[in-house]
C-alpha cells in the first residue's frame, strides 16, 4: 500500500533519509510540520525547521533524549526564531532547561521577555547575573512587584531604565526612578503613566531636553505644564506638546506658527486643533504641512477641495484618499491617479463609491483588493468574489469583514489553506455545524482558534479537552464557557501550564488553599 507523503511524514518508522528528502521537495505545511513532529528527525534538520514550524519541533517526543546530547540545540533553536521565544507559550520542558542553563543567556534573555512565562520561571532566570536577562526581566509585565523593587535599584541604568517604563512598576519606585542620576532613567520615568503628578511637576523643569520631552508627551502632565512646555527652546519637546490630546487650545494656536515645520506639522495632524488654525496651515508653504492637514478630519471640506488642486500633488493626494471626509467627487478625481498606493487608500476609504469599489476587485495589486475585502460598504457579490481570490491574504481580509455573509464563512471553512480555516474558526458569526467540523481539522492552529471561540459548543470543548496537543488543551482551559465537568479532566493533565489557565479561568470558583495546591503541584 503506497502512504501520501503526509503519511510517510507521520509514520514513526519512517527513515531518516526519507524525512530529509520529504523536507527538500515538499511545499506543503502539513508534511513539512509532520516531519519537525517525527521523532526519526534529525537535530540539524529540527533546527532547520524550527524557524516555520516551532510548536511541531518542540513537541517532537524526541526532544527531551536531544537535549541530553546537544544542550546546546535550544540556543539553535533560539537562533533561527527568536520571536517564538519572545513571544508564545513555551512547553515547560524548555523552560526547564533554560533554569538549569541560565548560562545561555540569549535563550535566557529572549524568555525573560516574554509575557507569557510563569512567574515562577522568571524568578528562576534572573539568577542568571547577565544585564541583559535582568534588562528583559525589568520591562516584562508579568514581573513581580518584588522583583521590580530589587531591579529599580540596580547598579546598571539600562536595567533601571527598563524598570522606570514598566506601568507595573510600584508608585514609590517609580518616585525613587524619577529621581535618578541618568536622564534616559528620568525620561522612562516621565513617560510612565503612573508616575506621580508631583514628580511630573519636577521633570518638567529638568536640564535635559530628553527628559522634558518625555514630560511634555504623557497625557497625565498638568495642563499649567504643558503651557510652560510649549515656549520650551528644544523643538523636540514643543512637538510633543503639539501631539499631545490635552494640549490647551490657545497653546495649539501659538504653536500653529512655530518657527519649525516639525512643529506645525504634528498641530495640523492633531485632531483638536481649531479649524482656523487647519484653514492657514492647509494653505501654508510647507508640504509636509499640507499633507497632515489634508489628513485631518476635522480640515475643512473647502480647504480639501482646494488641496485636491495642490501644486505639489505626490503625498497630498495621498492624504486627502485617507481622509474619511474627502468629498466624493474628490475621492473621484483622486482615482484617477493610476499608483498602487493611491487605489489601495481609494479602496480604504469609507466614502469611496460602490462602483469605484466593485472596479478595485479586479486590481492587479493583492494589497489593493486585501483593502477593498475589508471596506465596511463592499456589497456581498463583491465579497462573494474576493472569497475566491487566488490569494489567500485576500481571502483572510474577506473574513475580517464584518459584513461577511455565512456562505462565505461556510465556503471558507473547507479552504486548503490553513490559515483560512483557523480565521474562521475564530470568527463569532461562523455557524456551529462548521466549529464542528474544524474541531476535528488536521491542523491543531486550527483547532486553538476552534477552543478559544467563545460561541463552541461543549461537545467539542470535551473532545478538545483530549487533544493531543497541549496549545489546545490550554485554549480549553482559557475558554469561559468550558464547563466544570471538563475542568476537572484537565486539572489531571500532565502539562502545569494547562492547570495555571484553569486557576486563572474566571469562571472556576476554587479557594484560595484549593488553588495553592494545584499550583504546588507543579
Amino acid at each position: 500500500m503506497n502512504l501520501t507523503p503526509e503519511e510517510l511524514a507521520r509514520d514513526p518508522n519512517t527513515s531518516l533519509d526519507i524525512l530529509e528528502r520529504l523536507a527538500k521537495t515538499s511545499k506543503d505545511d502539513l508534511v513539512l510540520a509532520a516531519v519537525a513532529e517525527n521523532p526519526n528527525t534529525s537535530p540539524e534538520l529540527l533546527i532547520e525547521l524550527f524557524d516555520r514550524y516551532p510548536y511541531q519541533v518542540l513537541n517532537n517526543p524526541a526532544l527531551e533524549l536531544i537535549l541530553l546530547e546537544q544542550p546546546d540545540i535550544i540556543e539553535k533553536f533560539c537562533e533561527r526564531n527568536k520571536y517564538f521565544f519572545n513571544c508564545w507559550r513555551i512547553p515547560s520542558l524548555i523552560l526547564d532547561w533554560a533554569v538549569i542553563n541560565i548560562n545561555y543567556f540569549e535563550v535566557c534573555q529572549a524568555i525573560a521577555s516574554n509575557q507569557l512565562i510563569p512567574v515562577f520561571y522568571l524568578e528562576k532566570i534572573w539568577f542568571s547575573g547577565n544585564i541583559d536577562v535582568r534588562g528583559s526581566i525589568a520591562r516584562n509585565r508579568s514581573t513581580p512587584i518584588f522583583c521590580l523593587e530589587q531591579l529599580a535599584r540596580d547598579e546598571n541604568y539600562n536595567v533601571r531604565k527598563f524598570v522606570a517604563i514598566n506601568q507595573n512598576t510600584p508608585i514609590s519606585c517609580l518616585e525613587q526612578l524619577a529621581r535618578d542620576e541618568n536622564s534616559d532613567v528620568r525620561s522612562n520615568a516621565a513617560n510612565n503613566p503612573n508616575t506621580p503628578i508631583f514628580c511630573l511637576e519636577k521633570l518638567a523643569h529638568d536640564e535635559n531636553s530628553k527628559v522634558r520631552t518625555s514630560i511634555a508627551r504623557n497625557p497625565n502632565t498638568p495642563i499649567f505644564c504643558l503651557e510652560k512646555l510649549s515656549s520650551d527652546e528644544d523643538y523636540n519637546v514643543r512637538t510633543s506638546i503639539a501631539q499631545n490630546l490635552n494640549t490647551p487650545i490657545f497653546c495649539l494656536e501659538k504653536l500653529s506658527s512655530d518657527r519649525h515645520s516639525k512643529v506645525r506639522t504634528s498641530i495640523a495632524r492633531n485632531p483638536n486643533t481649531p479649524i482656523f488654525c487647519l484653514e492657514k496651515l492647509s494653505a501654508g508653504r510647507d508640504y509636509n504641512v499640507r499633507n497632515n492637514a489634508a489628513q485631518n478630519p476635522n480640515t475643512p471640506i473647502y480647504c480639501l477641495e482646494k488641496l485636491a488642486s495642490d501644486e505639489n500633488p505626490n503625498n497630498i493626494h495621498m492624504g486627502l484618499a485617507s481622509n474619511p471626509n474627502t468629498p466624493i467627487y474628490c475621492l473621484e478625481k483622486l482615482a484617477k491617479d493610476r499608483r498602487n498606493m493611491m487605489h489601495f487608500l481609494i479602496a480604504g476609504n469609507p466614502n469611496t463609491p460602490i462602483s469605484y469599489l466593485e472596479q478595485l476587485v479586479s486590481d492587479q495589486a493583492h494589497y489593493v483588493r486585501m483593502k477593498v475585502a475589508e471596506n465596511p460598504n463592499i456589497s456581498i457579490f463583491c465579497l462573494e468574489k474576493l472569497a475566491k481570490d487566488e490569494y489567500y491574504r485576500v481571502r483572510l481580509s474577506v473574513l475580517r469583514n464584518k459584513n461577511t455573509p455565512i456562505s462565505c464563512l461556510e465556503k471558507l471553512a473547507k479552504d486548503e489553506n490553513f490559515n483560512i480555516r483557523a480565521e474562521v474558526a475564530s470568527n463569532k458569526n461562523t455557524p456551529i455545524f462548521c466549529l464542528e467540523k474544524l474541531a476535528k481539522d488536521e491542523n491543531f492552529y486550527v483547532r486553538i482558534e476552534v477552543a478559544r471561540n467563545k460561541n463552541t459548543p461543549i461537545s467539542c470543548l470535551e473532545k478538545l479537552a483530549k487533544d493531543e496537543n497541549f496549545y489546545v488543551r490550554i485554549e480549553v482551559a482559557k475558554n469561559e464557557n468550558t464547563p466544570l465537568h471538563i475542568f476537572k479532566q484537565l486539572i489531571n493533565n500532565s502539562e502545569p501550564i494547562v492547570r495555571t489557565e484553569i486557576v486563572k479561568n474566571p469562571n472556576i470558583i476554587l479557594p484560595d488553599r484549593r488553588k495553592s495546591c494545584i499550583l504546588r503541584s507543579m
